[in-house]
């Protein structure tokens, strides 16, 4: 199972250190990864965190779904596969 939850719909004044807070509630954060456009360069309205434990990462994604974050209802779940690096996504072909 995955240590990690995948969050859609994050406000663009969400920042790194306000989902570890609220994230934090829940287990141990290990990273928060606020993905950005790739062409645009500004917020994709996404992000990953990932907790010490896989248990820590289901009780997050059931109990965060539906909160209300800067006037946006969060959906999470748990996130697929692991984190790209930056060095895997340039070699992506473009489709």
């Amino acid at each position: 199972m995955s240590k990690s939850i995948a969050i859609r719909f994050i406000g663009s004044k969400a920042n790194e250190a306000d989902l570890r807070e609220i994230f934090g509630m829940f287990g141990g954060v290990r990273d928060v990864y606020l993905p950005k456009d790739f062409r645009s360069g500004r917020p994709s309205g996404r992000a990953f965190v990932e907790f010490c434990s896989a248990e820590e990462a289901l009780a997050a994604a059931f109990a965060i779904s539906g909160l209300v974050l800067d006037g946006v209802v969060l959906q999470a779940e748990l996130a697929r596969g692991d984190r790209k690096s930056a060095d895997s996504m340039r070699s992506r072909p473009m489709v």
